[in-house]
């Protein structure tokens, strides 16, 4: 593995101490960040790289959306108290950490609780979309944010299209907000769905990118550096955000 790049949810905490780390490991680290957004009233995540942290009203929406985050918690502990699922909020908050909550640490505090085996099996039972223990948050608008972080020089990316499993009229819609990209390599991602979503990149001019989805140590098949980008890839990603950034001044 020779890059790494850090795509956390709605927040851009973890970057000083991964580039950092990269730097001593000898990786070249690309920053990032991974958005819940709305679509036409349904939730899909925007990749953004090599966005610059210091793009105050990209900032501001993602904080609007760690406070959501937080009402949202709440919400979802209700729910899964009335499924016969209790867990306790401060459990959530350490699996959280530093970060805002979300469905993960939902999961992993199921799990710590005895109410289910492991991440796929929460998920699947409870917390997926559609699913008994699913409490929809409110969400930022695909538009407005791909607009937000183009402003702040960087490349925007579906996440796991397959998942979704997006057509191609919702792909002609993305890309007409300016979207960059489609993360075609993912492990959950079948050989099928590569092939069909890398015809839509082609068609609609659009950057292939990947990555493992690597969502911290734990079980389950995700690890850093199972799915990514060759350096050709990432080359491209690097130039489109080169593009996007402002001539510097003498």
């Amino acid at each position: 593995m020779a890059a790494l790049a850090l795509t956390d949810h709605d927040t851009f905490a973890g970057h000083a101490a991964a580039a950092a780390r990269a730097q001593v490991l000898g990786l070249d680290f690309v920053p990032g960040v991974e958005m819940s957004c709305d679509l036409g009233g349904r939730e899909l995540h925007i990749l953004a790289y090599f966005v610059d942290s210091r793009a105050s009203e990209l900032d501001s929406a993602l904080a609007a959306a760690r406070v959501e985050r937080h009402a949202h918690l709440e919400r979802a502990l209700a729910r899964l108290a009335e499924l016969g699922f209790p867990i306790e909020r401060d459990v959530v908050l350490k699996f959280a950490g530093d970060a805002a909550p979300g469905r993960p640490h939902l999961a992993r505090a199921l799990i710590a609780a005895g109410h289910v085996a492991t991440m796929d099996e929460a998920f699947k039972r409870l917390l997926a979309t559609g699913r008994p223990g699913h409490v929809p948050r409110r969400l930022p608008t695909v538009e407005r944010m791909i607009g937000l972080c183009q402003a702040a020089g960087g490349v925007t990316s579906v996440a796991h299209p397959g998942i979704y499993d997006l057509d191609a009229a919702s792909l002609d819609t993305l890309q007409r907000f300016g979207l960059d990209g489609i993360e075609i390599y993912h492990p959950e991602h079948s050989t099928e769905q590569r092939l069909y979503y890398l015809r839509h990149a082609e068609r609609l001019r659009l950057l292939p990118t990947g990555g493992s989805d690597f969502h911290g140590p734990g079980p389950g098949k995700l690890s850093p550096g199972g799915e990514g980008l060759d350096a050709a890839g990432l080359g491209r990603l690097r130039a489109r955000a080169a593009a996007r950034r402002p001539p510097a001044t003498a």
